[in-house]
C-alpha cells in the first residue's frame, strides 16, 4: 500500500481531532439534582451570601480556584440560589474546566425558573465553544 505524505498527515490530523473530541466527550458534565422541596434556613442563606461576597473578591483578583471553592461551599449551604451556580460556572470556565461549567449551567436550566436562564444558556454556549 502506498501512502503519500499528504494523505498520512491528513489521517494523522483526523485521528488527533477524534482523540481530542473523545477526551472531551468522556468528561460528561455532572448535573446536580436539586430537590424541589429543599428548604434553606435564614442562617444558611446569610452564610452563603457571605461566602458569595468572598468568592467575588477572589474572582476580581483573578484567583478563580479559590472563587470556585468558596462558591461550592455556598452552594452546599444554599443549593436553591441560581446565581451561585452561574458564578461557579463562570469560575470553572476561567479555570478551563469546561465540562464542570456546562454541568452547572445545565443544573440552572433544568431546575430554576429564574431571570438568569438567559445567562445560563449564554454561558453554556460559550463553554461549548471552548470544546474543540
Amino acid at each position: 500500500m502506498v501512502v503519500f505524505y499528504g494523505q498520512l498527515t491528513y489521517v494523522f490530523r483526523i485521528q488527533m481531532h477524534s482523540y481530542t473530541l473523545a477526551k472531551h466527550l468522556l468528561e460528561i458534565p455532572k448535573v446536580i439534582l436539586v430537590p424541589e422541596d429543599t428548604v434553606v434556613s435564614k442562617k444558611h442563606k446569610k452564610r452563603a451570601r457571605d461566602l458569595e461576597a468572598n468568592a467575588m473578591l477572589h474572582q476580581s483578583e483573578g484567583q478563580y480556584l479559590d472563587c470556585a471553592a468558596k462558591l461550592t461551599e455556598a452552594i452546599k449551604l444554599d443549593p436553591t440560589e441560581p446565581a451561585l451556580w452561574l458564578a461557579r460556572a463562570e469560575a470553572y470556565l476561567q479555570l478551563n474546566r469546561v465540562q464542570a461549567c456546562i454541568g452547572d449551567c445545565t443544573t440552572v436550566i433544568l431546575h430554576f425558573n429564574a431571570s438568569l436562564l438567559g445567562n445560563a444558556y449564554r454561558l453554556r454556549g460559550r463553554a461549548h465553544g471552548w470544546v474543540k
